[in-house]
């Protein structure tokens, strides 16, 4: 079946705006708004529809199919009211398309999944919950607003746009962009003591001295593997060298060879090895021997 519905929106109902949760939404929405010259009278039911929708907060429940070669999903159409002040336009209105989950979309609460086991969850004791609340508090946001954080890679674009348009000399230096979605340290390195608390409260007091050990063990064992893998290296190398190979491809004699030393031979000249029996490991050898004469 390659399209279950015709292309576009497919009212399947109304339900109150109350029983629309913020856990239910999936992915990122859509915002929807009439064309008038794709279809006309469009522009007159989009309006009624959406104040209707308003004056009762109510959302639309719709199949939404917005590609031919897409699935249709289940979603929401929830009315977004106009807001303006003194200078103009806030929110423009129009609907939100906003995208449901199916049933296979959810899963178990950590709850339900230990019951399954047979096993306690494992939960937050009252002073580890004290610990984080400092955290939130430590951190709080005072009159934070996105509209006031400028893209700093856009400015950064801008900066470059006026010095291009301005002839600056190759050698003067760009105004400085102050990128205001870096992480604020100063204000950090305040509120260090509240993290460092919660850390031993909800880690233990040890847990950087055993983050350290697990980090060395972890380096030791890399260091042992790729000594391992320089010896097996060497010894392959070792084993190339006392091998004629010019001699076994023109006399036809490689099958004779172990699948070891023809691996040697191929991990030394870095010839794939991955899904090769004897008799793929022999032809790559000798594509590789004959290559290397040329």
């Amino acid at each position: 079946v390659k399209q279950i519905l015709p292309g576009g929106l497919h009212l399947v109902g109304f339900k109150p705006a109350t029983e629309l949760r913020d856990c239910l939404q999936i992915r990122k929405s859509s915002f929807l708004y009439p064309e008038e010259e794709l279809g006309k009278g469009s522009t007159c039911a989009f309006i009624a529809l959406h104040q209707k929708m308003l004056e009762l907060d109510q959302v639309a429940v719709v199949w939404a199919q917005l590609s031919a070669s897409l699935p249709p999903r289940l979603a929401v159409l929830v009315a977004q009211e106009e807001e303006v002040d003194d200078v103009g336009q806030l929110v423009p209105p129009g609907m939100n398309l906003i995208y449901m989950p199916f049933a296979e979309d959810f899963r178990n609460t950590e709850e339900e999944v230990f019951a399954q086991r047979g096993a306690p969850p494992e939960l937050a004791d009252s002073e580890m919950v004290a610990a984080a609340q400092r955290v939130i508090q430590a951190v709080q946001l005072e009159d934070f607003n996105c509209r006031d954080v400028e893209n700093p890679a856009l400015q950064r674009h801008y900066v470059t746009l006026e010095a291009l348009a301005l002839d600056f000399d190759k050698d003067q230096a760009l105004p400085e962009v102050q990128d205001y979605t870096l992480p604020d340290k100063e204000g950090m390195k305040r509120a260090a003591k509240v993290f460092e608390n919660f850390k031993a409260e909800v880690f233990g007091a040890a847990h950087d001295q055993e983050e350290a050990e697990e980090n060395m063990a972890s380096q030791a064992k890399a260091q042992a593997g790729a000594k391992r893998k320089a010896d097996s290296l060497s010894t392959s190398s070792q084993v190339v060298q006392e091998i004629d190979w010019n001699r076994h491809v023109d006399d036809g004699t490689l099958a004779k060879l172990t699948v070891d030393k023809l691996k040697a031979y191929c991990i030394a000249n870095k010839v794939p090895t991955s899904s090769a029996n004897k008799a793929t490991l022999i032809e790559r050898i000798i594509d590789h021997v004959r290559k290397q004469r040329v």
